[in-house]
């Protein structure tokens, strides 16, 4: 089975030596690598390239876009462009254990899924990074493939998944240009639409956190909009396949909104109350879950949260407006 490695590259001298390495080392051989330059402005094509020349046993396929189009298009590009079964995306700043595309492709002999996952060791003070929490099997119901996602058992980052090319393409799912959290938006989309996946709990990636950068206030602001496309994606995905009609698909983004809200407050009350009344106008055909016998016994713990979270700032809404009112009379 054959198995293509997508690999974006973007000014990532000090790493791409170590990830490549990481990749010419694998103990399975039936792969081939395709490395994407985004145009950078860095040695890294040129450390790839030494790389890939030392070792002519294994395919490799330089692509070049005409411009920086991030991270998005260039998996996509890849994406086209790949020629095995299944994918698996390694981000040029990280590295992969000497049997991981061994280890994923084992499951596969014994039972055809539309992706593996696999464990990660992370490298780097991190929080709120979200971990593997299921065991080694396979599971083969969509609902419950939904459901695991949405109650975060297992990790939205694309990487570490071998990943069927004809699934993809049959559901038409690619990676949104433009978007930074374009992780949050595909692997929900993978998970709504997956109705097979094996667990692999053996460690096969390593995670690396570059060191934070300074965030300034135009960078939170743009980081908060850019989360606020994506939920907006994730509801357009989930009412046109209607997906929505699920308790738990429906709180689980409503529980994304309340904390982007609350983040919004946090950064700029304004900003938070002109997005509460306009995804409030959202017609949301997963209302219906309200009507659900069994929501009111099973699913009440998704609800409280939410709920909770919207009267939190439309308490303190008044309590800002009355706030001005006070010191603009004084």
């Amino acid at each position: 089975m054959k198995i293509s490695i997508i690999i974006p590259i973007y000014q990532v001298e000090s790493y791409i030596k170590d990830c490549l390495q990481s990749v010419v080392k694998q103990t399975y051989k039936d792969f081939e690598v395709i490395l994407v330059d985004d145009c950078g402005h860095d040695a890294s094509m040129q450390i790839a390239r030494e790389i890939m020349d030392a070792h002519p046993e294994i395919t490799a396929h330089f692509l070049s876009h005409d411009h920086n189009r991030g991270l998005s298009a260039a998996r996509n590009t890849g994406t086209e462009y790949a020629q095995g079964e299944y994918l698996y995306y390694l981000d040029s700043d990280d590295e992969i254990s000497s049997n991981c595309i061994e280890k994923l492709v084992f499951p596969l002999s014994q039972h055809s899924v539309d992706f593996v996952i696999g464990n990660y060791q992370l490298l780097g003070n991190a929080e709120g990074i979200p971990q593997l929490c299921m065991s080694e099997g396979f599971i083969l119901s969509n609902t419950e493939i939904r459901h695991l996602y949405a109650t975060e058992k297992f990790y939205m980052m694309a990487w570490n998944k071998l990943i069927s090319k004809n699934f993809l393409q049959r559901h038409h799912i690619f990676f949104e240009e433009g978007l930074i959290h374009e992780d949050n938006l595909w692997s929900f989309e993978i998970a709504c639409e997956a109705s097979s996946m094996a667990v692999v709990t053996d460690t096969t990636y390593i995670y690396k956190i570059r060191a934070a950068s300074i965030q300034t206030e135009g960078n939170i602001q743009k980081d908060l909009n850019m989360r606020k496309r994506c939920i907006h994606s994730m509801i357009k995905f989930a009412m046109e396949r209607h997906y929505l009609q699920d308790n738990i698909l429906f709180h689980f983004l409503e529980r994304n909104k309340t904390n982007l809200l609350e983040a919004y407050w946090r950064c700029d009350p304004s900003k938070a109350f002109s997005w509460y009344r306009e995804i409030r106008s959202i017609p949301h055909h997963g209302f219906s879950a309200l009507t659900n016998k069994r929501w009111w016994i099973k699913d009440l713990h998704y609800f409280w949260p939410e709920r909770i979270g919207y009267f939190y700032l439309y308490f303190f809404q008044k309590l800002n407006n009355f706030k001005n009112k006070i010191s603009r009379a004084v």
